[in-house]
């Protein structure tokens, strides 16, 4: 977990911040990339949730993947 205000910090450094709360929102702003500077993107997740997800789905997908 982390406890820092990426946006705090984002404005501390003059770099442009935005909190990502949508797939929509995440795809408009990765397409098109910007040519030049720094952009951070957050992205806050339920870290349960992630793992237990995770537990259930990794196995299915090893199963596709050839070592």
């Amino acid at each position: 977990p982390q406890d820092i205000d990426f946006a705090q910090l984002c404005a501390t450094y003059n770099v442009q911040h935005q909190l990502i709360t949508s797939w929509q929102q995440l795809q408009q702003r990765l397409n098109p990339l910007p040519a030049t500077g720094i952009r951070v993107l957050e992205l806050q997740t339920n870290r349960k949730a992630d793992a237990k997800w995770r537990q259930e789905n990794l196995r299915k997908f090893a199963t596709y993947i050839e070592i």
